[in-house]
């Protein structure tokens, strides 16, 4: 018989499934039905996108920023159809070397005044310690003079599906605060 451990045992065995103690399953009220939002297909916005991409004139596609997510192209297709000038990927407020800098991403010049637009992924910008630091980046573009409008992953995904993207992002940066 090997000898024990001196060391505590840490975690569960490799492949062991862990199960509740207190209840075995979750149960809703007779009569309650629970709709499941239906999510746009990914891969079919993805490959939508990229065509649209491609359909660009060789000058405006140089405006497309190379290393962005899906909702990033959306928007920057959206801001190129709405013949704003932008930035993308613009580093404000020291960037990511302080606390409440970051990169933003897209400085769109409307006016004389310029909107921050920030792309939220839905899953990551919901977590209770990204919210604050999201905050945080809020108050100080605010003290700068910067108007910022926050769009949503899953709301661009929908407006894509529904044709209304462009609407949607002249709507948010006309009712940035």
């Amino acid at each position: 018989m090997p000898a024990a451990s001196p060391w505590p045992k840490l975690g569960r065995p490799l492949g062991a499934r862990l199960r509740s103690k207190t209840a075995t399953r979750q149960t809703r009220p007779r009569g309650v039905k629970f709709r499941v939002a239906r999510q746009p297909n990914y891969q079919r916005i993805k490959a939508e996108v990229a065509v649209a991409i491609e359909q660009l004139p060789a000058s405006e596609r140089n405006f497309i920023p190379a290393d962005s997510t899906l909702p990033e192209l959306i928007v920057a297709l959206a801001l190129l159809r709405l013949r704003l000038l932008f930035q993308a990927q613009n580093p404000e407020l020291g960037g990511r070397l302080e606390l409440g800098g970051g990169v933003v991403d897209f400085k769109v010049f409307v006016g004389a005044g310029i909107v921050i637009v920030r792309v939220q992924g839905d899953y990551w910008h919901s977590l209770p310690e990204r919210v604050l630091k999201d905050a945080l980046q809020y108050d100080r573009l605010h003290r700068l003079g910067y108007r910022v409008a926050d769009l949503w992953e899953g709301d661009l995904y929908q407006a894509w599906v529904d044709g209304r993207v462009t609407r949607l992002v002249e709507d948010a940066i006309n009712a940035a605060a």
